[in-house]
């Protein structure tokens, strides 16, 4: 199954031919195999159904895709069946949805929400069977309500967030389509590959809905997503997302296809080697938490062992909760530290001369 992070990137890709180069609308994706999709995706397999041969979100897409193509740098997007495709225009674009969580917690008499989205724009070569180019996507929503949310109610939020067009995925799409490249072979790419986790960070986590190796997924993710979209720079699906070094991708037609990720040029390790909680007051109304991480950051060339950027980036930050509040989401407010300190790792990055001569100034140019 793949996961990646959903909060749409600003990678650029350089190409090297003045022509635009031909791409065919391969349409809506899941990430992972048909058996499961109901499982894995359970709110967007719900909305997505299909009338006259054709799924929902295929539609949805198809249509943003087509009105908004001429808005594509260096691509001609050409929409239809996939049947269609030449053995001279093998190259083709598809959006893929590569995890759906859902997490519903009760404070009080009140039903919190928070829904994570995850997709991919993947441009991938049909006849080689090989991904060229991929620009993660993430998207976090909270809602809240008194009634306790039922099947029907999650399915229509679900609708809203890939289709709004302001805070939805159609609306991240609009924002940055123009961005999009076709990878070409010299371009120089990094993959997130290791995420590791202490003991003493596992505690903390405990209540993790989906498990420590759904987590570190997770976290993955969404360092992808932090590479891409604040360095600018071309990155790989997560080598957690890939069996063989590949992913499978299920299609409208229920067949899944299996594409080879290449090698990356530079790989990022995650090492979270804390997570802390102090109470910092407490009163009658309210208690005031601090949450702190402890997160080394590490960039580096496998293949000669060089290291570009290795640094530990503590980050702390704290929370007022109401005494009415029954529970307390300590997985979220860990997760939103170590998003932070993924943050301030770009920061010490572009600071770090070695770092931006050798990692990010290349990843630019090539």
């Amino acid at each position: 199954m793949v996961f990646f992070s959903v909060f749409l990137s600003g990678v650029f890709f350089v190409s090297n031919a003045s022509a635009a180069t031909d791409v065919y609308y391969a349409g809506f994706a899941y990430g992972g195999q048909f058996k499961d999709i109901k499982k894995n995706f359970k709110y967007t397999q719900m909305i997505n159904e299909t009338t006259d041969g054709r799924s929902y979100l295929d539609v949805v897409f198809g249509g943003f895709f087509s009105e908004n193509k001429t808005k594509m740098n260096d691509i001609n997007l050409k929409m239809g069946e996939m049947s269609v495709l030449k053995s001279d225009s093998k190259i083709a674009m598809a959006l893929a949805v590569t995890r759906e969580g859902v997490v519903i917690d009760k404070f009080s008499d009140i039903y919190k929400i928070v829904v994570n989205l995850f997709c991919q724009v993947i441009f991938m070569d049909f006849e080689e069977k090989k991904i060229l180019a991929s620009y993660p996507l993430y998207l976090e929503y909270i809602d809240s309500t008194k009634t306790k949310p039922d099947d029907a109610h999650l399915k229509e939020l679900m609708r809203g967030l890939y289709t709004d067009s302001d805070h939805g995925i159609i609306g991240l799409l609009s924002e940055r389509i123009g961005s999009f490249r076709v990878r070409f072979a010299k371009m120089l790419s990094v993959q997130v590959e290791n995420i590791a986790l202490s003991n003493d960070a596992m505690v903390q986590l405990k209540e993790i809905g989906d498990g420590i190796a759904g987590y570190k997924d997770q976290i993955a993710g969404q360092y992808s997503d932090i590479l891409s979209s604040d360095l600018g720079i071309p990155v790989l699906p997560p080598s957690r997302d890939s069996i063989g070094g590949k992913i499978s991708l299920v299609f409208s037609d229920t067949k899944a296809q299996n594409f080879q990720i290449p090698e990356p040029a530079y790989s990022a390790d995650i090492n979270i080697s804390n997570l802390k909680i102090k109470t910092l007051e407490e009163n009658s109304v309210e208690t005031a938490l601090a949450f702190g991480a402890y997160v080394r950051f590490k960039i580096y060339e496998k293949e000669y062992n060089r290291i570009f950027f290795d640094e530990e980036i503590i980050h702390g930050s704290s929370k007022n909760v109401p005494k009415s509040q029954l529970d307390i989401n300590e997985v979220e407010a860990f997760t939103g530290v170590i998003r932070i300190a993924m943050k301030k790792s770009i920061i010490a990055m572009k600071r770090n001369k070695k770092t931006r001569k050798e990692f990010i100034e290349p990843c630019l140019k090539y």
